[in-house]
């Protein structure tokens, strides 16, 4: 074994044969005194360099110097390593300091992505979510942080994803709404044009005459009960596998009014057929006329029109 001793204080360290190569000619600084010093480039005791080097066991001088504030100091005798950018650090060999930990960038931009998320619908806060879930498997090391950043990312970008989906559901839904509507007026219209038919073939058969209610329509002519039913209203077709099933049903499952008594020979504005005004939250009804015609009314003209054949008028009118 051989020693280095510090050239200020007198402090000595202990190394073996293979360290002595290794902290020739190195810069290092003292545990004690911490004034860096020079370890001499030629090895052995009582060489050139003994003033420094010494051999182990030799009784070495003890030195005077200042009063020290007391520090932490590693056991006597562990030999320093060498510092970075050559001036040396003294401490325990092969060890080095911990070091802080890196930034996220990742987190940072999922946190601000989810933040725009607010504002800008969908894209960012899509984005925010998946970098946050990248962040957060980054600091699954310990020399990467932001952790925090990288759930607040997460989070903000789930936030700000509710709150997109919930104002375009304000905004599409009564759009989706009003196009569901005017396609039932347009199916309603069909049924009633269907119906209309059925009655004038009815009467054709029938010198004329059109049945006192719509199950004969159903046992005797070319349809099928869904033609009865307003697909806006919470009717549902009459029950059974066959018409002479339905028929019996079909008054409790009808979704229109009909009005006995007219003929082939019913005047063109006299009104075989309407829908009441709950068919289509009352904003208005479509009609079918004795020249088999049909109409849709606005609100008010339906209810006076509906009011008008409820007094017995017909043709209705529109007051």
């Amino acid at each position: 074994m051989a020693q280095i001793r510090c050239s200020h204080c007198g402090q000595t360290y202990e190394l073996t044969p293979e360290q002595v190569p290794q902290y020739a000619g190195q810069t290092i600084t003292c545990t004690n005194c911490k004034q860096p010093f020079t370890v001499p480039a030629d090895q052995g005791a009582g060489g050139a360099g003994a003033g420094t080097y010494a051999a182990a066991g030799s009784a070495a001088q003890p030195t005077a110097y200042p009063q020290q504030q007391q520090q932490y100091q590693p056991p006597p005798g562990t030999p320093p390593y060498p510092g970075a950018g050559g001036a040396a650090a003294v401490g325990y060999g092969g060890y080095q300091p911990a070091q802080g930990q890196g930034a996220n960038g990742l987190a940072v931009a999922s946190l601000v992505l989810g933040i725009i998320g607010i504002f800008v619908p969908i894209l960012p806060g899509i984005v925010a979510i998946i970098l946050g879930i990248v962040a957060l498997n980054k600091t699954r090391d310990p020399r990467v942080g932001g952790r925090g950043l990288a759930i607040a990312g997460i989070s903000v970008g789930a936030i700000s994803m509710i709150i997109s989906v919930g104002c375009m559901a304000s905004i599409l839904l009564p759009s989706l709404g009003r196009a569901r509507e005017t396609a039932n007026r347009v199916k309603c219209n069909s049924n009633m044009r269907q119906i209309g038919l059925a009655l004038l073939l009815y009467g054709n058969d029938n010198r004329g005459v059109y049945p006192p209610d719509f199950p004969p329509l159903l046992l005797t002519q070319d349809i099928t009960s869904e033609v009865f039913v307003c697909p806006s209203s919470n009717d549902t077709k009459a029950p059974g596998a066959t018409a002479q099933e339905q028929a019996p049903n079909l008054h409790k499952h009808c979704s229109y009014v009909y009005l006995p008594g007219g003929t082939t020979s019913s005047s063109a504005e006299a009104v075989l057929a309407y829908e009441p005004m709950s068919n289509h939250d009352g904003d208005g009804a479509n009609f079918l006329f004795g020249d088999g015609h049909v109409a849709w009314e606005s609100k008010q003209t339906a209810a006076a029109m509906i009011k008008s054949l409820e007094a017995g008028q017909n043709p209705p009118t529109t007051r």
